[in-house]
């Protein structure tokens, strides 16, 4: 083979090699806007139920996009926490750090330890989010009992005038 030929089959090796990288980076704004607005969602529901009182319907809908929500930041935290695994043997294979060393360990090392670094940041904020929606759920819950205890306990018609009409 001749060295143009070995050229253009390395650059094909590393298309098809990062492929599924790009995929994954495709991805990454779709379920980063989507965690946007569930962090929205879960401003406008606090806010909510701070200065008013929700009807059943209203509760009903916050529950459904409290359990929506909490899956994509469960799922966002999977993700992050299996990249990160795959980060941390790759920082291992390289070993530790040898005076000296080339210049492409070097930055190597350095892309793994800021990917490491952006990773744990990702799925810290995303941990944050489950317990935001947990907390949510748990306001959105005493709600809903707090609602139901007024309807069960409101006074009606007396007992007499009942049987009087």
């Amino acid at each position: 083979m001749n060295a143009a030929t070995r050229a253009c089959f390395r650059w094909l090796l590393l298309v098809f090699a990062l492929l599924p990288a790009a995929a994954a980076w495709a991805q990454a704004p779709d379920q980063a806007q989507q965690l946007s607005g569930f962090d929205r969602t879960l401003d406008r529901i606090d806010h909510d139920l701070k200065t008013e009182r929700p009807g059943e319907d209203t509760l009903h809908q916050w529950v459904k996009e409290i359990t929506t929500g909490k899956s994509l930041a469960s799922s966002c935290a999977t993700d992050a926490e299996q990249q990160l695994s795959k980060i941390k043997q790759d920082i291992t294979s390289l070993g530790k750090p040898v005076k000296g060393e080339s210049r492409d360990v070097v930055e190597r090392r350095r892309s793994l330890d800021e990917k490491k670094n952006t990773l744990e940041k990702r799925q810290a904020s995303c941990r944050l989010l489950m317990q935001r929606a947990d907390d949510a759920m748990s306001r959105v819950t005493d709600a809903q009992k707090a609602r139901l205890a007024r309807h069960l306990f409101a006074r009606g018609p007396s007992f007499y005038s009942v049987l009087v009409d």
